[in-house]
């Protein structure tokens, strides 16, 4: 299934992308300041998040972890690119999001499979009625974690006991994929994600997922060190 959506995904992503450009190249020439130009160009970022995305599913499907996508991010700003993206604000205007992320805080991921991860993270919690979201790093000798909370009444013991069963799922229009999807999508970059109960400031029951991830290898003079520090 996975290689089926990626063949047929592949193409009219790469067609949108090539007539955007061209679009805004054409565009370009006549009128460098044209009101068109930052919407064409939005359009083939886009497209090529899709493209990558569907890169992401191979990833999904495939049994061999693969690392080499993976390298340092700037956290904050893709968080709050990826914010911007899904309109919170706009559409749960009810929610309070706070956070806690220094602004030059790296992380040890892949762009869009970062996104993808958090954008169902996020949507679950917004779906579930959560009030506030609170996401944090903390960062120890041997792993970073990327963690968010929220205070949408958590899961049941039947939920936490088997989480990434495929198929299973509160919603009445899910497919109960979307977290097995991220638990796998991570796995294929040797990270994790766990899921616990906790009872947030304002004493609503709420949910904490927290992303695991390898440390950043710092470089030292005579190449990589990789004892961690």
């Amino acid at each position: 299934m996975a290689s089926g959506f990626a063949h047929e995904l592949n193409q009219p992503l790469a067609a949108i992308r090539h007539y955007a450009e061209g679009c805004r190249i054409r565009l370009e020439r006549s009128d460098s300041q044209h009101a068109l130009l930052p919407i064409l160009e939005q359009i083939g970022q886009q497209a090529q998040r899709g493209a990558e995305s569907i890169v992401n599913l191979r990833r999904w499907a495939s049994k061999t972890p693969q690392h080499e996508s993976a390298k340092p991010l700037l956290l904050r700003p893709l968080v709050e690119h990826l914010l911007k993206l899904m309109q919170i604000e706009q559409q749960y205007p009810q929610c309070r999001l706070t956070l806690a992320i220094p602004a030059q805080s790296q992380l040890y991921s892949q762009a869009t499979l970062l996104e993808q991860v958090l954008t169902n993270i996020l949507s679950n919690s917004l779906q579930a009625g959560a009030q506030h979201i609170f996401l944090r790093q903390e960062t120890n000798q041997h792993q970073q974690r990327l963690i968010i909370e929220d205070d949408g009444g958590g899961l049941s013991a039947e939920q936490l006991a088997l989480p990434f069963v495929p198929f299973r799922s509160t919603k009445q229009e899910g497919l109960g994929l979307g977290l097995v999807i991220c638990q796998k999508l991570l796995k294929s970059q040797d990270c994790d994600l766990t899921l616990e109960n906790y009872v947030a400031p304002s004493q609503r029951q709420g949910l904490r997922v927290t992303l695991h991830f390898p440390v950043i290898q710092k470089e030292t003079r005579h190449g990589a060190d990789t004892s961690g520090r």
